[in-house]
């Protein structure tokens, strides 16, 4: 029912009124049907009835419009750069399909999966070395994948130090380093909730420092929201420590003399 015209926000179409009004009906039909009444029965308001409350009590609606629409309080790239630093190539525009490889199988066979994968839609990979895979094995596991194409993510716990220099390594000696992708995935900071292996501080800084000296877009640390969700955080509280922790980072970056 989302109006997709062109035009700025809040500019309803004409039938607008119309379609939303077609909406309630049908939703009232619906509670009709289930209930055994008269649709008649029905109030039009009973959608409200669909609003689901978080735990931290904010409301979230069925069905949003344009109507519902907010005006951006700034354009990306533009200061207080709350929408990004930076506008994004419309031509890389958009979001990608990513699927985690490595939690079982040998090396080959995790090639194998890697590959269809990229052949059939996924954009993003994952490479999981926490279990039977090692960075010893990188080299087996990207076999034939274009490093310059297909975006990177490791999750390798403690070895990730490790799973990072022998990544570099594939990634120079295919001469692709500037238009590579990578997170190194060090999680030292968000690993202390769910208590997940991960390097310590230091060594995710030291990480990063790296990382900003190579070509290409490399990020050595990820605030992972997941992990303070999966311990029972609400969304406000997984907002705001993930916030927390992106603040401590900067601490020790900038410490560690980056800018921010």
């Amino acid at each position: 029912m989302t109006d997709t015209q062109s035009g700025a926000p809040n500019t309803l179409p004409e039938d607008f009124d119309a379609k939303q009004q077609a909406w309630y009906k049908s939703v009232a039909g619906v509670f009709a049907r289930v209930q055994k009444k008269d649709v008649a029965d029905i109030p039009l308001d009973v959608w409200k009835k669909l609003i689901k409350s978080t735990y931290d009590d904010i409301d979230i609606n069925p069905l949003y419009t344009r109507a519902d629409e907010l005006d951006e309080v700034a354009a990306p790239g533009v200061f207080p750069f709350i929408r990004g630093s930076y506008v994004s190539d419309a031509s890389r525009a958009g979001w990608g399909v990513t699927e985690t490889f490595g939690t079982h199988g040998t090396a080959t066979d995790v090639n194998k999966l890697i590959l269809h994968a990229l052949n059939n839609g996924t954009t993003n990979v994952v490479l999981d070395l926490t279990g039977d895979l090692s960075a010893d094995d990188l080299s087996t596991v990207l076999g034939n994948v274009y490093l310059d194409l297909v975006p990177l993510r490791l999750h390798a716990g403690t070895d990730t130090a490790a799973a990072a220099t022998a990544l570099y390594a594939l990634i120079d000696a295919a001469g692709v380093a500037e238009s590579t992708t990578v997170e190194l995935g060090a999680t030292p900071l968000t690993s202390r909730v769910d208590g997940s292996d991960t390097i310590s501080l230091d060594d995710a800084i030291a990480l990063a420092v790296d990382a900003s000296a190579r070509p290409g877009d490399v990020r050595a640390i990820m605030i992972d929201g997941v992990a303070l969700s999966n311990q029972g955080a609400t969304d406000a509280q997984e907002v705001g420590m993930a916030l927390a922790a992106g603040v401590d980072y900067l601490r020790a970056l900038t410490a560690a003399g980056l800018t921010p």
